[in-house]
């Protein structure tokens, strides 16, 4: 059995003449990334590695994660999950080493909504409810693969253990 966090980036700005892949938090976004960070922590969600977008959103969610969580791993950074479809997450998932037992993702939408919603076969029925209605900006997802290694993760074969939201956190 594996567990997969997948976190869509937190609130981001719209600064003019800004590129998409360089735009960074905004206020909200920083406040809601430090937030779950916290929430991770109290609660010892701490993944044994973590992969994520490389765009400045993404990886400033996820550093803001890292501080406030005190996770004592740094982030792997790739182009390959920038904007990624669902199939492209799960080819840079199955990079992982059979060995991690617990992997997040950070990406965006609709990529990483999908996802969840690909692999999920079965869930608590409150998490099932709150992402049905929507999967806002620090959306966590918590996944339990059942799988022996990452390589075979297909659909429908995870247990949405929870969602978690800021707004509710």
């Amino acid at each position: 059995m594996k567990k997969l966090y997948l976190l869509r980036h937190a609130k981001s700005d719209y600064p003019a003449g800004v590129d998409d892949h360089e735009r960074p938090l905004n206020t909200r976004g920083r406040n809601d990334s430090l937030k779950m960070g916290k929430y991770l922590k109290e609660n010892n969600i701490l993944p044994q590695k973590i992969i994520s977008s490389d765009a400045k959103r993404t990886t400033e969610t996820i550093n803001n994660i890292i501080k406030s969580a005190a996770i004592d791993i740094k982030a792997e950074f790739t182009s390959g999950l920038y904007l990624a479809t669902p199939g492209e997450m799960l080819k840079q998932i199955a990079k992982t080493s059979e060995d991690i037992e617990s992997l997040m993702v950070v990406s965006h939408n609709p990529g990483t909504e999908q996802l969840a919603k690909i692999l999920t076969r079965s869930g608590t029925p409150e998490a099932i409810s709150l992402i049905k209605l929507k999967y806002p900006t620090c959306g966590l997802t918590i996944l339990t693969i059942n799988a022996e290694s990452w390589e075979k993760i297909e659909p429908a074969c995870a247990f949405m253990e929870d969602f978690i939201v800021p707004k509710i956190i």
